[in-house]
């Protein structure tokens, strides 16, 4: 029966794992887009593409919010609307400690809610987890 040692040696084969460790550290900054960098943050104009809204329309189809990050202007209203065959919610936080809760919108039914702005909220179906959405209000 073999038994193991503690000992201060480094073990056999220790520098070359040393060394393709690093290695693959040095080439993890290649790993992103040529066009953002590596770890890039997208500025707000690629998160919320287009002009600011007076209003916006969201529907709620085939487990998904469309579009899923809208611009308003503040003081401006969002309509969600469940097109699906299925519930939905539009919420912020969970369902039990939110800033607002659609309660179940059913189908063929809508939501609306006015953003005093400025603000960026996420939102999310408590019923369907892969559904979130984001919506930001300017001034």
């Amino acid at each position: 029966m073999r038994r193991s040692r503690v000992s201060g040696r480094a073990p056999r084969g220790a520098p070359a794992t040393a060394v393709v460790g690093a290695a693959a550290l040095l080439a993890l900054p290649g790993c992103g887009k040529a066009e953002s960098g590596f770890a890039s943050i997208p500025d707000q104009g690629e998160r919320f593409p287009g002009e600011v809204q007076a209003g916006a329309q969201v529907d709620m189809e085939e487990i998904e919010f469309a579009p899923m990050r809208v611009r308003v202007a503040a003081g401006s209203s969002v309509t969600w609307t469940n097109r699906d065959r299925v519930a939905h919610t539009v919420v912020v936080g969970t369902d039990t400690y939110n800033d607002f809760t659609s309660g179940e919108v059913a189908p063929g039914e809508t939501y609306t809610r006015s953003f005093d702005g400025p603000e960026t909220i996420k939102y999310r179906c408590t019923i369907h987890a892969s559904m979130d959405g984001e919506l930001r209000a300017e001034r």
